[in-house]
């Protein structure tokens, strides 16, 4: 079984890019940690269309990734909530 997931990166120029894979059920579990290896390698790479892409990591701004992997990386807090700054 497959399951389609987005990647948003967002650069530290204001760039936005989103790229959309399809992960095998056996990838799913490695995700989160195969994210923070990159992460770790200073870089984030990106095979597609035959090419492979290779973003810095001290380019990029954020990263979303949809739906977030069953079994995240270390430093995350899951369901968070956005709130409104008071001033």
């Amino acid at each position: 079984m497959e399951t389609e997931f987005r990647i948003s990166i967002e650069l530290n120029n204001g760039q936005k890019v989103r790229y959309k894979t399809n992960v095998v059920e056996e990838e799913i579990y490695n995700l989160g940690s195969r994210i923070e290896n990159a992460l770790k390698a200073n870089y984030f790479g990106l095979e597609m269309d035959g090419k492979l892409t290779i973003i810095p990591t001290q380019g990029i701004q954020k990263i979303e990734i949809e739906p977030p992997p069953e079994v995240l990386i270390a430093h995350v807090v899951r369901n968070a909530q956005p709130i409104e700054h008071d001033g």
